[in-house]
């Protein structure tokens, strides 16, 4: 006990300063080690005097304090006062609780910042990615026309560049019928077909003009329609012919092209041939009159090119054979849909014609050949694509019409602008109010063709 007592008065002395009150907060230790000669400047009084005494010093004590109450001192803390552990790396132990913070709040918000953040970049780079990858796309064309024109189907034998009215393709484009000739027991070869072919209820035209233009223009197609209108209203009015524009596909059930067949047979009547012409075509000699290319000794002429026939530009009679074809054309409703090499009411043409292309494709391998199509080649005139039907890499220029197509998007829109220019510096076809045919000044005269590109850069060409 006394040992006890001794050692606990020493510790107390070591512990305490001479006053008997705790260090002040001017930094000095208690116990300083220049009281105590002798002493290790490297370790403290107190565990000093522990190691020389043999003791075990406490983890903790508890010193009574005259400000305080009881000073609590923590493990590697010893002889340190309370503002000299506030300073220190390891400050003491903090008793008071923190708030919690609201599980849901601040870091929920983080979070669909993060999430709104990565499905716009995703967003943006997929519209970009998306755009000029159709863009790159459609240079492609340019390859395959560069190739068709230089390569496959060289200009001076594809077509002769004097070309006349009458000009016959110069590719072997009908397939070879077979003999004898298939018959249908409906109608047979051979025989007169006067009394199977309906009789249309309004045959001849009416009083007026004896030529109409007719074309079509869909939603897809808006950007170039009031162009393309334009260009054929002035050569319509050059002639006098007269000008339907067709805005409303007329069955929706089919892609629109089709809705050129029920367009036709239904203005037809009113004159005594009508010139169907695509939207993405332009009129750029209009010095040849519709009464050239027209024939009275058949009922339809049509041009065709390396791939056959092609009805993006077609020159039809009012006859009663030809509105039984019209109708025929209609009736075939299997090609609407299905893996067939060319698109839309082209695949009735080809298959009415019996064409080569259309013969040598997989989809119609085993099929029976069209039955009529001796009768359908006897009442057309088939014509080089130069009388009337210019495809872009056979353009040459002096021919009446160029025609686009395979284009789409902006690559059209900046061709077509470019032809309509073209097209504008010819006697009677240039547009003098642009705000009123063209509904804008967008496209004014001498505008640009900066603005022609920015023009073309639009939402609505984009991504067709």
């Amino acid at each position: 006990m006394s040992l006890f007592r001794q050692f606990s008065g020493e510790m107390m002395n070591d512990w305490l300063p001479s006053d008997g009150r705790h260090a002040t907060s001017s930094g000095s230790r208690l116990g300083d080690n220049k009281k105590r000669p002798g002493h290790s400047r490297n370790h403290s009084s107190g565990s000093g005097l522990s190691e020389r005494r043999g003791a075990v010093t406490p983890s903790s004590l508890e010193i009574p304090s005259p400000d305080h109450g009881v000073l609590q001192m923590y493990p590697g803390t010893s002889g340190m006062s309370p503002s000299e552990r506030y300073n220190s790396k390891e400050p003491a132990r903090q008793t008071h609780s923190r708030s919690p913070r609201s599980p849901r709040g601040p870091k929920k918000k983080r979070k669909w910042r993060s999430r709104i953040k990565t499905c716009s970049r995703a967003t943006v780079v997929f519209l970009f990615l998306y755009f000029f990858g159709r863009t790159a796309y459609q240079l492609t064309f340019f390859l395959k026309a560069g190739l068709h024109r230089y390569w496959y189907h060289p200009l001076e034998q594809h077509r002769p560049l004097q070309c006349r009215f009458n000009t016959p393709p110069n590719d072997s484009l009908l397939a070879p019928l077979p003999t004898p000739p298939f018959t249908s027991a409906k109608h047979p070869m051979g025989e007169s077909d006067e009394e199977e072919l309906p009789m249309p209820e309004d045959l001849h035209h009416t009083p007026g003009a004896k030529y109409a233009i007719l074309t079509l223009c869909d939603s897809n197609t808006g950007y170039i329609c009031v162009a393309s209108a334009a260009n054929k209203r002035r050569y319509a009015a050059k002639h006098g012919y007269d000008l339907i524009v067709v805005t409303e596909v007329a069955d929706a059930s089919r892609p629109a092209a089709w809705s050129k067949i029920l367009e036709v047979r239904k203005h037809l009547p009113k004159y005594e041939w009508v010139l169907f012409i695509d939207v993405d075509t332009l009129i750029m000699n209009p010095n040849v009159k519709l009464e050239d290319i027209a024939d009275d000794s058949v009922d339809q002429v049509i041009a065709a090119d390396h791939n056959g026939i092609n009805s993006g530009v077609w020159l039809v009679k009012n006859s009663r054979w030809m509105m039984w074809f019209l109708d025929e054309l209609w009736a075939q409703t299997d090609l609407v849909t299905g893996p067939y090499l060319f698109h839309y009411e082209q695949r009735a043409f080809h298959h009415l014609f019996q064409t080569v292309p259309w013969t040598k494709q997989k989809s119609v391998k085993g099929k029976l050949p069209y039955p009529k199509a001796a009768e359908v080649r006897a009442h057309s005139k088939i014509v080089n694509q130069c009388v009337f039907n210019s495809l872009l890499p056979w353009y040459v220029t002096g021919d009446f019409v160029v025609h686009l197509a395979g284009l789409k998007g902006v690559w059209e829109c900046l061709i077509f602008w470019h032809y309509f220019d073209i097209s504008q510096e010819n006697s009677g076809m240039r547009i003098t109010d642009w705000s009123r045919e063209l509904g804008g000044e967008s496209r004014a005269e001498n505008s640009g063709k900066g603005s022609t590109l920015w023009g073309c850069m639009k939402f609505k060409t984009l991504f067709r």
